[in-house]
Formats: C-alpha cells, structure tokens, sequence
C-alpha cells in the first residue's frame, strides 16, 4: 500500500465516521439524558470536582509561602531585599484579617512575624540591609 492509498484511506474512515456521527444526532441517537417538561436537571445530577474560590485567609498564606520561596530563591541582595518586601506586605494582610481571630489566628499572624524577623536578619547579614 503507499502512502496516497493510506492517506485515502484514513480520510475516508473519518468521513465515513463524520457522517455516522451526523446522522445519529439527526436522528435522535444521542447519548445524553432527555429531559422532559423544560426544567434543568438538579443540581444533584451534575458531575466533576467543584472547586471553590480560595478564601482570601488561604490566599494570604498562599503569597507569604510564596515571598518566602522567592527569599529561599533570590541569587542576589536586590532579590532578596524584593522578597522580603513581599514577605513583610503578606504579614501585614494576613494579621490583618486575622486580627479579631482565636489564638489559631494569634498563632499565624506571629509565626509569619517570627519568619520575617528571621529573613531580616538573613538579609542584613547577607546584604547589609535593604536600604533606607
């Protein structure tokens, strides 16, 4: 067989499979449930993983996990200083929004202001500071 014959060949089974797919829908032979009286299917009946949007708490330890990447990261003092600032900006937002919280939320709060103490002094030694 050459190649132009099993090219033609493969183009005839997909049009032949095109047209047996085009006729069973036109004839009512699709696979999906048919719904009867108008109304939409329960929810109940709808299928795959439901994501929910993150919280903005979970986003907050979401950035401070990832500045503190970008710290472990940095190859460099203006790098480094970058992280840091990003670590300091997650801090405040996540003490913020855990402020009026349990002692979990104490917890949190000081264990990142714990961590950006740590970087600082990372950052000092390493670079002398971040500027001004």
């Amino acid at each position: 067989m050459t190649t132009r014959q099993r090219t033609i060949g493969v183009t005839v089974s997909v049009g032949v499979l095109m047209g047996v797919l085009f006729v069973g829908v036109g004839c009512g032979g699709s696979s999906a449930p048919a719904h009867t009286g108008g109304a939409a299917p329960p929810d109940s009946a709808i299928k795959g993983p439901v994501t929910a949007p993150k919280t903005e708490l979970v986003q907050a330890d979401d950035d401070f996990a990832a500045a503190e990447s970008q710290l472990s990261a940095a190859g460099d003092c203006v790098a480094m200083c970058k992280a840091l600032a990003s670590m300091r900006k997650a801090t405040d937002h996540l003490c913020a929004l855990t402020k009026d919280g349990g002692d979990d939320d104490k917890k949190r709060c000081d264990g990142a202001k714990e961590k950006v103490a740590s970087a600082e002094a990372k950052v000092k030694s390493t670079c002398g500071g971040c500027g001004p």
